[in-house]
C-alpha cells in the first residue's frame, strides 16, 4: 500500500464517522520515506512501522469497537503506540481495557516569554558565556550517534536512524563540547523564528558548560524575535524537570502517553 492508498481509506473511513479517532499528528507524507504494512478492517486501518528496535503503531478507526477488531489481525509481536492528549480533550478510549498496556507519560514544558526571560535575573544566566562551544558537522557523526542511542530509550524518545541523523547534523540540529576527543556535553534543538524546540539534552561534563550552550542558543533564538521554548520531559525524570525549570518552563495542557501492545500467535 502506498500514501495515496493510505488517503483513500482515511477519507472512506471519515464518511462513516466525520470525527475519526487516531494518535497520528503528523502529515501523511512523513510516511513515505518509511516501510511500513497496514491492517485493514471496514471501519479500522491500521500502519506498523520499524523505527530502529521498535515498531511502532498507528490507527485510525471510526470507533473503539472498530479499533478492538482491528488489533485482532495484526501480526504476532510486540508494537509501541504514542497517544498526545490536552487536558480537557482527552481521548474516551481505554486503551488498557482494549489490550494496551500503558509504560509512561512525557509531558510538554514551554515558555512563551523567554525574550523577557533573558533580560531577567534568574540565577542561571550567570552560566552566560562561561564555557566555549561549537555547532557539530559531519564529522561527529560516530560520537553523537554513540551518545544518543547509549543514553535514550528507543521507546521513549525518536531516535534517528543514520540517514536521519546525518540530514539533523547538516541542518545544524547539533551543538556541543568537545574536550580533546571527547564530546562533554550536546543539545540538539531545532529553532525557526516562532519557536525553539529542545529535543535531547545530554551533559558529561561541567553544569557551567550545559548552561552556557544552551543560554547561547537562546540568545540566538531572541535575537531572531523568537519569543517560545518548549520540550517533553518524562513524567519520573525529576533532574531533568529540575533542569528546564531553571528557564522558567513550565508544564502546559498538553501530554502523550505511551502504550506498548503484544499479540501473542494465538490471538
Amino acid at each position: 500500500m502506498d500514501i495515496s492508498c493510505v488517503s483513500n481509506m482515511i477519507n472512506k473511513l471519515k464518511e462513516i464517522n466525520p470525527t475519526l479517532i487516531t494518535n497520528f499528528n503528523g502529515v501523511l507524507i512523513e510516511l513515505s520515506s518509511r516501510e511500513f504494512s497496514s491492517y485493514e478492517t471496514d471501519k479500522s486501518m491500521i500502519i506498523t512501522y520499524w523505527d530502529g528496535p521498535v515498531c511502532r503503531l498507528l490507527y485510525f478507526s471510526c470507533d473503539a469497537n472498530s479499533l478492538r477488531e482491528n488489533l485482532s489481525i495484526l501480526p504476532a509481536g510486540d508494537y509501541l503506540m504514542e497517544k498526545v492528549n490536552r487536558v480537557g480533550f482527552e481521548s474516551d478510549i481505554d486503551f488498557c481495557s482494549i489490550g494496551f498496556q500503558k509504560v509512561k507519560a512525557l509531558y510538554r514544558y514551554t515558555n512563551n516569554r523567554i525574550n523577557e526571560f533573558v533580560v531577567s535575573d534568574a540565577p542561571v544566566l550567570q552560566y552566560r558565556n562561561k564555557v566555549a562551544y561549537e555547532q557539530l558537522d559531519i564529522h561527529s557523526f560516530d560520537s553523537i550517534k554513540d551518545i544518543l542511542w547509549t543514553t535514550f530509550d528507543p521507546n521513549v524518545s525518536h531516535l534517528p536512524d543514520d540517514h536521519t541523523l546525518e540530514d539533523q547534523i547538516r541542518n545544524g540540529e547539533f551543538v556541543g563540547i568537545i574536550k580533546g576527543d571527547v564530546l562533554t556535553a550536546l543539545i540538539q534543538r531545532r529553532m525557526d523564528k516562532l519557536q525553539f524546540h529542545i529535543d535531547q539534552i545530554i551533559n558529561r561534563g561541567s553544569k557551567e558548560g550545559i548552561h552556557a550552550m544552551l543560554l547561547g542558543e537562546i540568545d540566538k533564538f531572541v535575537s531572531l524575535g523568537g519569543k517560545m521554548i518548549s520540550s517533553w520531559i518524562e513524567e519520573d525524570n525529576i533532574a531533568s524537570l529540575k533542569f528546564h525549570e531553571k528557564y522558567g518552563l513550565v508544564k502546559d495542557r498538553t501530554y502523550v502517553y505511551i502504550f506498548t501492545y503484544h499479540k501473542g500467535k494465538t490471538e
